[in-house]
């Protein structure tokens, strides 16, 4: 089994057995696997920003950046079931505000994508 379906396979099971019980769980257990298995260094906070600072908006849970160390994907992350349009409009605020194209919001089970400099519609 490749790499892609066992972690798929193995969160599935996760999702199932009810074992990411609040938004760190997610954080590191999905949405930091998701990351490294679509080729991020996870482990270097050059790239992938744990807690990125957007400014007065407040902090978003990881910025992905660019070899010049510019946000190009901003990541909201939420505890499983608990996405609202709140989360939405707050991170649409984020990206607005540091310029980044790419956004994402996801509670590990369902993940919306958006390109941000077209406004609040889904990619």
């Amino acid at each position: 089994m490749d790499a892609w379906n066992k972690a798929i396979s193995e969160i599935k099971e996760g999702l199932i057995n009810s074992i990411y019980r609040n938004e760190t769980a997610v954080s590191q257990s999905i949405v930091r696997r998701i990351i490294g298995l679509l080729g991020w260094d996870i482990d270097n906070p050059a790239i992938v920003y744990p807690e990125y600072n957007c400014g007065a908006n407040g902090r978003v849970d990881y910025a992905l950046l660019d070899e010049n160390s510019r946000p190009m994907v901003l990541i909201e992350v939420k505890a499983l079931g608990l996405i609202d349009d709140g989360d939405t409009e707050q991170l649409v605020r984020y990206a607005y505000g540091t310029g980044v194209p790419i956004i994402v919001l996801t509670d590990g089970k369902e993940w919306h994508f958006f390109y941000a400099a077209a406004g609040n519609v889904p990619m």
